[in-house]
């Protein structure tokens, strides 16, 4: 990665001074070493003087290029204070990593960053980068999830980073970081590196990921979802993190059980995770008005649209 060293601004032209850390291959354009635009107005405003030596790697270009040529900059933040930890991983095939990422902490998360990231595609021998994300559920409750915290881009980049801001820090508990693949792509090393400002104990570990597991992490992203009712039913629904959608729906307490039919056939680029197209629920009469998961639907095209409608009727 190329250091951004300054930015300056000089006779009406924005420049900016990096360095490539090997040392070589500079740029070659405005602004470079050989360049005739260095004159020696422009050399005596700014600060640094320019070195002009081929073999330092520092080099300036102007702001234009700089935006042409370069898709994102990173700022590297490093406390002593904080918790850092480095969690090596591996897709295995599937469209979420096995091993999810816990975090119990016995103070509040008060700020931190979580990056994920892939090996460099520029690396001989390395493959082309994958469509990853990611996403941090808790805290934990009874071995539940009770919200998706938040959730990184679906891109296909070397690294993904999201940051939980001082403005919104996290209350003391267990947290969960999963790793989405919907490429099902499988053997890639990746790295999920998490700084924490925490003052208590924070303990990160990875642990294995069931299929039980997996649908309570679609049904606290569902939950994210507006309220909208269905019927009888009161629902919320989300895209995931993946690019599947989770539907999930409760039912007040009646006289009588209600069976209910969800029907997602109409939807496009879905499909319901396992057999079919129709998901049936019964509601008994003393169940508890909590949210279940309905359907964890899965991506299969690059264009989607979710739908879904609902048949219901007393049983006696």
């Amino acid at each position: 990665a190329y250091t951004l060293l300054s930015a300056h601004e000089a006779n009406g032209v924005r420049l900016l001074r990096l360095r490539n850390p090997w040392g070589d291959h500079e740029w070659t354009g405005d602004w470079s070493d050989k360049s005739s635009l260095w004159t020696q107005a422009m050399k005596d405003a700014v600060t640094p003087k320019p070195s002009f030596d081929a073999n330092d790697g520092e080099f300036w270009m102007c702001y234009r290029d700089f935006l042409s040529h370069f898709s994102s900059v990173g700022v590297a933040f490093l406390s002593d204070s904080w918790s850092t930890t480095r969690n090596m991983l591996s897709t295995d095939g599937t469209d979420m990593c096995r091993q999810v990422v816990s975090i119990r902490s016995s103070s509040p998360i008060k700020k931190g960053f979580i990056t994920l990231f892939q090996q460099d595609e520029r690396m001989q021998g390395a493959p082309p980068y994958t469509q990853l994300s990611f996403a941090l559920y808790g805290p934990l409750e009874d071995g539940k999830p009770q919200a998706e915290v938040l959730r990184s881009h679906l891109w296909p980049v070397r690294e993904l980073v999201e940051e939980i801001p001082h403005s919104k820090p996290l209350p003391a508990g267990e947290y969960l970081v999963a790793i989405f693949t919907p490429k099902k792509v499988p053997d890639r090393q990746l790295t999920l590196v998490l700084q924490l400002d925490v003052t208590g104990h924070c303990e990160v570990t990875t642990k294995e990921a069931d299929d039980e597991t997996r649908k309570k992490l679609a049904l606290a992203s569902a939950l994210s979802g507006p309220a909208r009712a269905i019927g009888p039913a009161s629902t919320r629904g989300a895209w995931l993190p993946n690019g599947g959608y989770a539907l999930a729906a409760s039912c007040a307490p009646r006289s009588k059980a209600l069976a209910m039919s969800f029907d997602f056939s109409r939807c496009k680029g879905l499909a319901l995770r396992g057999d079919g197209t129709k998901v049936d629920m019964v509601f008994n009469s003393k169940d508890p008005e909590e949210m279940r998961l309905i359907g964890d639907l899965q991506p299969m095209e690059s264009k989607k649209s979710f739908s879904v409608s609902t048949s219901y009727q007393e049983v006696r």
